[in-house]
Order: C-alpha cells, then sequence, then structure tokens
C-alpha cells in the first residue's frame, strides 16, 4: 500500500508540474505576441493576435501552444509588414494586389491556406511589387530624368548610403535651404 501511495504522489506531483510547465509556456507565448503587436493600430492585426491569445489560453499541450503562437507571430509581422512597405505606393492596381495579399494573409488559419511558406512567398511579392510600385511612382515624379540610357548625360547623387541617378539632365545646380 505504501508504494501505492508514493507512487500517487509521485504521479500527482508530476502532473502538476506539468501543469505549471504548460502555463509558463502559455505565458511566454502570449508575451511574444504582446510585443509583437507593440505600437500596431491595425484593427486586423491585433485582431489576429486577440484570436491567437485566446486559443493558447485554450491549448492542452505546449506543442499546441507554439504550433498557434507561431503561426501568429508569422501571420503578424507578415501583415505589419506589408502595411508598412505599401506607404507612400500610389499605383492602383499594385494597391488592389497588395490589399488581396494582405487579406489573404489575414484569413489563412493553421490547417488552412495560406500556410506558414506560402505566407512568406506573398511577402516576397509583395516586397517586390512594392519596390516596382515606389520606382514607377519616382518615374512619375521625375519623369524623362527617371529612365536609364546609354550615351546620355547622367548625374549621380549620393548622400553615402543611398544614390540616385537622373538622366538627361538639363540644369543642375547646388541650393541651401
Amino acid at each position: 500500500m505504501r508504494k501505492l501511495t508514493i507512487l500517487f504522489l509521485a504521479l500527482t506531483l508530476s502532473a502538476g508540474l506539468w501543469a505549471n510547465e504548460l502555463e509558463d509556456a502559455k505565458a511566454a507565448a502570449i508575451e511574444e505576441i504582446e510585443f509583437a503587436i507593440v505600437g500596431v493600430t491595425d484593427t486586423d492585426i491585433l485582431g489576429v493576435a486577440n484570436t491567437a491569445e485566446t486559443q493558447i489560453g485554450e491549448a492542452a499541450t505546449e506543442e499546441v501552444v507554439t504550433s498557434i503562437k507561431t503561426f501568429a507571430l508569422t501571420k503578424i509581422n507578415a501583415l505589419v509588414l506589408i502595411q508598412t512597405a505599401r506607404q507612400g505606393i500610389q499605383n492602383e492596381e499594385i494597391n488592389k494586389w497588395i490589399d488581396a495579399a494582405f487579406n489573404d494573409i489575414l484569413r489563412g488559419g493553421p490547417d488552412a491556406t495560406p500556410g506558414i511558406d506560402e505566407i512568406r512567398e506573398k511577402i516576397m511579392t509583395v516586397i517586390t511589387s512594392v519596390q516596382i510600385g515606389k520606382e514607377e511612382g519616382q518615374a512619375e515624379v521625375l519623369g524623362a530624368m527617371a529612365e536609364p540610357c546609354t550615351g546620355c548625360t547622367a548625374v549621380e547623387v549620393s548622400d553615402g548610403t543611398t544614390t540616385v541617378t537622373l538622366y538627361n539632365a538639363t540644369n543642375v545646380g547646388y541650393i541651401k535651404k
């Protein structure tokens, strides 16, 4: 009987320790999600975080907690990156495409498309499109001076980290403001 009592106590104690480990994992996961949304005001992104936190609170194992956290952080980071990258894009078609990618990522879940790899792929495509959109925006502002040409006069302007090349400039001057 004594051995049975000791075994029961050991099982009870280990179950208690397991519960504490699970609660610690939940708290750490929620803390990571909260850190990821510091300064975020977009209600859709905040909704992803809130849903993940609720699901983490209901999770029965550390593996489930980790899965929910990883997916939520991937989604949150992707959506924040898209929102940041799209700033200043004037091209209506590119903005429509970016909105569609944002919504695809927003609606996906761990068991739905897009998955983590698809989110990463969408992010790379969005970033490329954003860069193209910004280049098109520069072309609209700079006109023919933004179009590379061979055998023409070009001016390079640099601040040490960024270099801009202007083509066929008819006048170059230094001004102080």
